[in-house]
């Protein structure tokens, strides 16, 4: 969960980089609770409270991001809004005497206040009151809250979100599988079970989950291809703004030439352009394309890099990673110098 929100956060803060035209410094939030937009200056963390930060993000901001981060949910459901959970029967009734105090002009919490209560104090003795009232005047609320449930259920069922891809047959075995998960065990333990049962299914005992799943994957196909297509942003190469500029000119309209033949022309003047001009366009567009932070170059890449070059004909790089690893560990610091300093002097450029 953590992993998935830190990844939303993270393509939202790069949506808000692009619109305001700003740089975020890069930071690796442990939950979304810590999190800090400000499209004024920067991003940070916190931990309780925000005391020891330079600025406090405007309302305007935590909202602004807030937003970038639900279309960015609700993108990764399939387009499906997200349906919030049904309040219990005690929140109702928190609503409820909320209203009648506000309508009274009183403090909410207090028939008769004198300070303002904190929110955890309200939540408390809305509880309290909550379980001091009659049973009769109790069912009023658990009947609401039925009904709500029922509502939000309807509701969730209609806005399920489209999967990604189709079941598998294993997602199918261990979904059929944990409806017989034995109280009290812990599911890490039942999974590892489940694993080597399904190991030693025959061909006769997979059909059936062979046959589920390729129907919902083709399911889901049918469902995503319902979807609205999504726009991606290209950039032209050189070759396109130099047919773009071509065909622009006056010179290319003269003549009565269809389309076709025009930019059969215009490819084959592309075709003679010496290289110097070439370059001139292939350049500008890289310039129009956005800039990508390249990853710094660290010792230990260095080192893996000699070691791979080095290794026996016929060894995958793959096949000596761990071999590489161990031998970096155990070096000392005498023995990585050499890498560190050329990594150093990388970096400096």
């Amino acid at each position: 969960m953590k992993s998935m929100l830190g990844s939303v956060m993270g393509r939202a803060l790069s949506a808000l980089q692009a619109k305001n035209g700003v740089v975020f410094p890069r930071i690796s939030p442990s939950s979304s609770s810590r999190v800090f937009f400000s499209t004024s200056s920067a991003m940070s963390a916190r931990s309780k409270s925000v005391t020891d930060l330079p600025y406090r993000p405007s309302a305007a901001a935590r909202k602004e991001a807030k937003a970038a981060v639900k279309a960015i949910m609700e993108k990764d459901r399939g387009g499906s809004p997200h349906v919030k959970r049904p309040l219990v029967p005690w929140q109702i009734y928190m609503q409820e005497i909320k209203g009648k105090h506000a309508e009274a002009g009183k403090e909410p919490g207090n028939s008769e206040p004198t300070t303002k209560q904190k929110p955890g104090e309200y939540f408390k003795q809305c509880w309290e009151e909550f379980e001091a009232l009659p049973e009769p005047e109790k069912q009023r609320f658990y009947k609401a809250a039925e009904q709500a449930r029922a509502e939000y259920l309807v509701e969730k069922e209609k806005n399920k979100p489209i999967p990604k891809r189709g079941a598998t047959v294993y997602n199918l075995y261990v979904k059929e599988a944990f409806t017989r998960k034995p109280a009290g065990l812990a599911s890490t333990v039942y999974l590892k079970m489940v694993g080597e049962d399904y190991r030693k299914l025959n061909e006769k005992q997979r059909a059936k989950y062979e046959s589920a799943s390729k129907a919902d994957v083709a399911r889901v196909k049918t469902l995503r291809a319902a979807l609205p297509p999504v726009p991606k942003k290209r950039y032209p190469s050189g070759y396109q703004l130099y047919l773009t500029d071509v065909l622009s000119k006056p010179a290319a309209h003269v003549g009565g030439l269809t389309q076709a033949a025009k930019m059969k022309a215009a490819s084959s003047s592309w075709a003679q352009l010496d290289e110097e001009t070439r370059e001139k366009w292939q350049t500008t567009a890289r310039g129009n394309r956005p800039l990508r932070e390249k990853r710094q170059i660290t010792a230990y890449n260095l080192f893996m890099r000699e070691r791979i070059a080095a290794r026996e004909n016929g060894q995958r790089p793959i096949d000596i990673m761990g071999r590489i690893g161990a031998e970096w560990t155990a070096m000392g610091e005498e023995e990585k110098k050499p890498y560190r300093d050329r990594a150093a002097l990388i970096k400096a450029g």
